[in-house]
C-alpha cells in the first residue's frame, strides 16, 4: 500500500471555497482503480491548513501520478 499525507496552506481568500475547488480532482482520484481512500481534513490549529490523506494499492501509484487530472492539479 502507498500512503500519502500532504499539507496545503491555502490563501485566506480561498479557504471557504477550497474543498469545492478541489472537488473535480477529488472525485476523479477516488474513482481511480486501486484508490483506497482520498480524504480532506481541516486543521483545528491553523485555519488556512488543509490535510490530504490518500492511499493506493501498491500497483496504482504510477497510474495516479500519470493521470490527466493529476497533471491539471
Amino acid at each position: 500500500m502507498i500512503f500519502i499525507v500532504v499539507k496545503y496552506d491555502v490563501l485566506p481568500e480561498y479557504v471557504d471555497t477550497f474543498i469545492e475547488n478541489t472537488r473535480e480532482f477529488t472525485e476523479a482520484t477516488r474513482a481511480e482503480p486501486g484508490n483506497k481512500w482520498f480524504e480532506w481534513s481541516r486543521s483545528v490549529e491553523r485555519e488556512n491548513e488543509f490535510v490530504l490523506v490518500e492511499a493506493f494499492n501498491d500497483d496504482a501509484g504510477a497510474a495516479h501520478v500519470n493521470s490527466e487530472h493529476f497533471a491539471k492539479g
